[in-house]
């Protein structure tokens, strides 16, 4: 049987299996586009989101009143890169080479295979954005438990993990995208994203380019 994606059925099952009031972790929230899939089918959920293009968080930002009228959920979007500490960090801004928008591949990381995997991808921009550890966050917030961390963050997956260890000490879900051949410098397969991380995971589904792993 074929890996399946991250489609709206996904995300509905992935809902079945979180509490009320779930606290959900959203790193590279883009434009909000799981939390749309995902808040409908949960209950008090209080979700923040990370996100640091300033556009991209603009429209994430525009979502947020319809999201809260329609769903009892609390969201709250930081304008910022999650690292490994708090600081600065240069945002490779992705697009595509004929000109037209394409954000989604914006990384922290500089582009590497990147380049090669997909040639019609370009990145002719970047820009300094502020970096927040999750742990530092987490404390600031006080958020105790974590019930899923979404990571599609272009390769920083690893970042993320190192400046979050408590934090996912805490966690008991991860739905992660899973690159294994570099596609931007420095970047960790999922073997090597799961020995950085703290207590013992096991993988619940491998994903056409992603991974949903437990705590266990």
């Amino acid at each position: 049987m074929s890996a399946r994606d991250l489609t709206p059925e996904f995300w509905k099952e992935m809902a079945q299996r979180l509490p009320d009031r779930a606290v959900v972790l959203d790193l590279g929230a883009h434009h909000l586009e799981e939390a749309a899939l995902l808040i409908p089918h949960l209950g008090r959920v209080k979700w923040h989101g990370f996100e640091p293009n300033p556009a991209c968080w603009q429209l994430a930002v525009s979502s947020v009143s319809r999201l809260q009228k329609q769903h009892d959920c609390s969201i709250e979007l930081i304008c910022a890169a999650v690292g490994q500490v708090q600081g600065t960090a240069t945002l490779y801004l992705s697009s595509k080479k004929n000109g037209e928008s394409w954000t989604p591949s914006s990384s922290t990381h500089k582009p590497k295979n990147a380049l090669t995997f997909y040639p019609w991808m370009a990145f002719n921009r970047a820009m300094m954005v502020p970096t927040i550890a999750l742990d530092d966050y987490c404390t600031m917030m006080k958020i105790g438990d974590v019930d899923l961390v979404k990571m599609d963050i272009q390769g920083a997956e690893i970042d993320a993990i190192m400046g979050g260890q408590k934090t996912f000490a805490r966690t008991k879900y991860i739905v992660t995208e899973v690159v294994e051949g570099e596609e931007y410098e420095g970047q960790v397969g999922l073997e090597g994203l799961m020995k950085a991380l703290p207590g013992t995971w096991r993988i619940l589904e491998r994903f056409i380019s992603d991974a949903l792993l437990e705590q266990i």
